[in-house]
Protein backbone atom coordinates (compact mmCIF):
# COMPACT_ATOMS: atom_id res chain seq x y z
CA UNK A 1 0.00 0.00 0.00
CA UNK A 2 2.77 2.44 0.95
CA UNK A 3 4.62 1.54 -2.24
CA UNK A 4 1.54 2.45 -4.34
CA UNK A 5 1.21 5.79 -2.56
CA UNK A 6 4.88 6.62 -3.10
CA UNK A 7 4.76 5.59 -6.76
CA UNK A 8 1.59 7.60 -7.36
CA UNK A 9 3.02 10.69 -5.66
CA UNK A 10 6.23 10.44 -7.69
CA UNK A 11 4.26 10.11 -10.94
CA UNK A 12 2.05 13.06 -10.06
CA UNK A 13 5.07 15.21 -9.27
CA UNK A 14 6.74 14.24 -12.58
CA UNK A 15 3.58 15.18 -14.46
CA UNK A 16 3.17 18.50 -12.69
CA UNK A 17 6.83 19.40 -13.28
CA UNK A 18 6.77 18.22 -16.90
CA UNK A 19 9.49 15.62 -16.29
CA UNK A 20 9.65 12.36 -18.27
CA UNK A 21 6.95 13.77 -20.55
CA UNK A 22 5.16 11.55 -23.05
CA UNK A 23 4.81 12.78 -26.64
CA UNK A 24 1.31 14.05 -27.47
CA UNK A 25 0.62 11.04 -29.71
CA UNK A 26 1.27 8.62 -26.83
CA UNK A 27 -0.84 10.71 -24.44
CA UNK A 28 -3.77 10.53 -26.87
CA UNK A 29 -3.39 6.76 -27.39
CA UNK A 30 -3.21 6.13 -23.64
CA UNK A 31 -6.22 8.37 -23.01
CA UNK A 32 -8.36 6.49 -25.53
CA UNK A 33 -7.37 3.18 -23.95
CA UNK A 34 -8.08 4.34 -20.39
CA UNK A 35 -11.32 6.11 -21.27
CA UNK A 36 -12.79 2.87 -22.63
CA UNK A 37 -11.51 0.70 -19.74
CA UNK A 38 -13.85 -0.76 -17.12
CA UNK A 39 -11.41 0.33 -14.39
CA UNK A 40 -11.71 4.02 -15.33
CA UNK A 41 -14.02 6.02 -13.06
CA UNK A 42 -14.16 9.74 -12.40
CA UNK A 43 -10.64 10.44 -13.70
CA UNK A 44 -9.17 7.64 -11.56
CA UNK A 45 -7.80 4.20 -12.35
CA UNK A 46 -9.55 1.82 -9.99
CA UNK A 47 -6.67 -0.67 -10.34
CA UNK A 48 -3.80 1.56 -9.18
CA UNK A 49 -5.59 4.64 -7.83
CA UNK A 50 -3.72 7.04 -10.12
CA UNK A 51 -5.23 10.17 -11.63
CA UNK A 52 -5.38 9.21 -15.30
CA UNK A 53 -4.90 12.79 -16.54
CA UNK A 54 -1.42 12.77 -14.99
CA UNK A 55 -0.46 9.10 -15.37
CA UNK A 56 -0.79 9.13 -19.18
CA UNK A 57 1.57 12.12 -19.40
CA UNK A 58 4.54 10.38 -17.77
CA UNK A 59 6.45 8.31 -20.32
CA UNK A 60 7.82 5.80 -17.79
CA UNK A 61 4.35 4.92 -16.43
CA UNK A 62 2.43 1.88 -17.58
CA UNK A 63 -1.07 0.46 -17.25
CA UNK A 64 -1.42 -1.95 -14.30
CA UNK A 65 -3.57 -4.16 -16.53
CA UNK A 66 -0.94 -4.21 -19.30
CA UNK A 67 -3.06 -2.29 -21.80
CA UNK A 68 -0.17 0.14 -22.49
CA UNK A 69 3.51 -0.04 -21.64
CA UNK A 70 6.33 2.39 -20.86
Amino acid sequence: MLRKIFHGAAGLLKSLLGLDKSPQEIIEQRWKTCESCKSYKSWLCQECGCIIHHKIRVLSEECPLGKWKK
